[in-house]
């Protein structure tokens, strides 16, 4: 298990390597994603979490937030590529299963993302597919990698499901990224803190 230390990071990418499939080398990860926008591209703040989870190694669990304007489905998106992100640095090939409650980021990954690339990302209305710089840029990250799409129902149970949901919501009104281990308590002490407001945040400093 992850030692629970809880560290802001700028959010800036950074370079992984590149690998190339290969089955025989091939490693495993589950990943549950969220995407929130409460305004839904009326002006707020947008979050987005992941949960990683591989066979043997501590669980990963990651929550930023982006600038508005944005919407609930890029925020979605955004979650998957910041995972996927987070496996590039490994600089291994996964067979990696995604679980999200998004119908629209399952069916984008599943059925639509390889016939948008090659029609060069235009739709079958002979539009430019919605979230066009998002889905390239997943489109090659996900290249090295096998990956299954699968829907959960959200707020049904699913312990993963519902911590990723608890990040994104969380993170939506947070000018920061978050990376910390599996332990709540540190990274729920941060983000109080961090989310408070200015004048009640210095009150002890009088």
């Amino acid at each position: 298990m992850a030692d629970g230390n809880v560290t802001l990071v700028d959010g800036s990418p950074k370079i992984g390597l590149m690998t190339v499939h290969d089955p025989k080398t091939q490693q495993e990860a589950i990943i549950h994603t969220d995407g929130s926008c409460s305004a839904n591209g009326r002006g707020r703040r947008g979050g987005w979490a992941f949960v990683l989870q591989r066979p043997g190694q501590p669980v990963v669990e990651r929550c930023g937030s982006i600038p508005a304007p944005t919407t609930s489905n890029r925020m979605e998106l955004q979650a998957i590529i910041e995972a996927l992100k987070v496996l590039r640095e490994y600089g291994q090939t996964y067979d990696i299963e995604i679980i999200s409650d998004s119908t629209y980021a399952v069916d984008g990954v599943s059925n639509w993302m390889h016939k948008w690339a090659k029609k060069g990302w235009i739709t079958s209305t002979k539009t430019v597919v919605a979230n066009k710089d998002l889905w390239v840029e997943l489109f090659e990250l996900a290249q090295p990698h096998k990956i299954t799409c699968s829907w959960v129902e959200s707020h049904a149970g699913d312990p993963d499901n519902e911590r990723a949901d608890q990040l994104a919501n969380q993170t939506a009104g947070c000018n920061r990224r978050v990376e910390y281990g599996p332990i709540e308590s540190a990274y729920d002490r941060l983000l109080q803190k961090l989310m408070q407001p200015a004048s009640e945040s210095h009150q002890g400093e009088r």
